[in-house]
């Protein structure tokens, strides 16, 4: 019998891709014949501090999580500023496996910027295997560090989503995402007020925390009347946004302290049949076929942005393929067809790719 530790600050999907990644991994571990999972959610940890590591609280916190990882035979850490807890008891425990994953930013940043890197790094001689979710984030992490990485895709639940029959009726473009800087939030506004002179039928909706200054924004632009900040919304509610929604749009970039690691909800959106836009030079382009469930375009570019979206209204014929290619795609990276192989992996203890 191996008892699997799976650490994350939440194991819920409502708490964004961390808590979607570890909710899905327990369910696929709880199914594996020979292994016992034990959860150690530490949601008011990670939430609290963010991507800023406190090297003394984190030894506090290692304390008092002691009997959880003194019963493992494999550590897997599904959140990357819950690194350091995981770390020491590895550094303790050498009879113990740990397994980090990586998924974008907080597996760069912090090792690569002040005082703080150093020790970090230090401490990652305690992961035995590091995985990361695209190659885009693989070649950042290569920066500072020079061990084995696998590559662990991330996935959807397609299952759980029933497509509505026919054509969409709703021109509505749909951006599901925290509302800051790496979003490319206020080029999407630039280029939705050049495609609501084309199309003034169309409309923007924003699900996800919201921001003032977006608001004020679409207010200098003029099309105030035409976008709709929804806020944080139930899952029932975001089904609904997907299934009315003509396109999904993120146009994420990459700024001094972020990048796009994965760009999961394109791939949600696709499997509400819809196509995605995205930006190119992020991991988006590992997720998004350009031409096929959807299009990459220039960073920072509101007028190619404008472009690919005016296209999906004008074309109906690419936009019916996308739509089907969408919901394709999504299949075939569904949580049931990715998750068993990571899981021979981590559990045969296999060596990730040098």
């Amino acid at each position: 019998m191996t008892r699997v530790l799976i650490v994350a600050n939440s194991f819920s999907p409502k708490d964004g891709g961390w808590g979607t990644v570890a909710c899905y991994l327990e369910r696929a571990m709880v199914g594996t014949e020979g292994v016992q999972v034990t959860r150690l959610e530490a949601d008011r940890l990670a939430r609290r501090r963010g991507s800023k590591i406190s090297l003394l609280r984190d030894l506090w916190y290692a304390w008092q999580w002691r009997r959880f990882f003194a019963k493992a035979d494999l550590v897997v850490c599904v959140c990357e500023p819950l690194f350091p807890v995981c770390a020491y008891h590895r550094l303790i425990r050498r009879n113990c496996q740990f397994v980090l994953l990586g998924h974008g930013t907080y597996i760069y940043y912090p090792f690569v910027r002040g005082w703080r890197r150093w020790p970090l790094r230090a401490l990652a001689r305690a992961v035995d295997r590091l995985f990361v979710v695209s190659r885009f984030t693989e070649a950042r992490v290569r920066e500072w560090y020079d061990g084995g990485i696998g590559i662990f895709s991330n996935g959807v639940d397609t299952k759980a989503v029933e497509p509505p029959p026919g054509p969409k009726h709703e021109r509505i473009f749909l951006l599901v995402g925290e509302q800051k800087e790496r979003k490319g939030i206020a080029y999407l506004l630039e280029a939705f007020k050049l495609l609501a002179v084309d199309h003034p039928e169309a409309r923007l909706e924003l699900a996800g925390n919201p921001s003032e200054t977006y608001k004020a924004l679409s207010q200098r632009l003029g099309i105030e009347n035409k976008v709709r900040f929804l806020g944080k919304v139930s899952d029932a509610e975001l089904a609904r946004c997907y299934s009315r929604a003509w396109c999904h749009v993120l146009p994420s970039v990459n700024t001094h302290s972020s990048f796009e690691g994965f760009g999961l909800a394109h791939l949600e959106a696709n499997a509400y049949g819809i196509p995605s836009i995205g930006s190119a030079e992020t991991a988006n382009a590992e997720v998004i076929k350009n031409g096929e469930t959807g299009y990459l375009c220039r960073q920072r570019d509101a007028e190619d942005l404008y472009r690919k979206m005016k296209l999906l209204l004008e074309d109906d014929g690419l936009y019916n393929r996308m739509c089907t290619a969408s919901r394709k795609h999504a299949e075939s990276l569904s949580w049931e067809k990715v998750l068993p192989s990571f899981c021979r992996q981590v559990l045969e203890k296999e060596d990730v790719r040098p």
